[in-house]
């Protein structure tokens, strides 16, 4: 789902088959957090989702940084600048 959402939508509810209260998040329906106090219920789901996101945008970050690494730095030397484009691409692969 959207890890963008600012203002999710928290509720807390009753199994009966598993005889223990449910925390859910509508914009996160594949989350689910489940206690016999609702309160801790709706807090583990509160906590499940901001570490969902917290790794939603780490993961965008990383991605976003892979695409600099393998893209940025790739050099399409023109016209006499050969030499350079090599040497600076060189330079930063030997730094990793």
């Amino acid at each position: 789902m959207n890890s963008s959402v600012l203002h999710p939508t928290f509720c807390v509810s009753w199994s009966e088959s598993d005889k223990r209260y449910v925390g859910l998040c509508i914009e996160f329906p594949e989350l689910q957090w489940m206690d016999e106090i609702p309160e801790v219920a709706l807090a583990g789901i509160r906590s499940l989702v901001s570490d969902h996101k917290q790794n939603a945008s780490l993961a965008k970050l990383y991605e976003i940084q892979h695409v600099f690494d393998d893209e940025f730095f790739v050099f399409q030397p023109v016209d006499g600048f050969t030499q350079l484009m090599r040497s600076l691409n060189d330079e930063h692969y030997s730094k990793g």
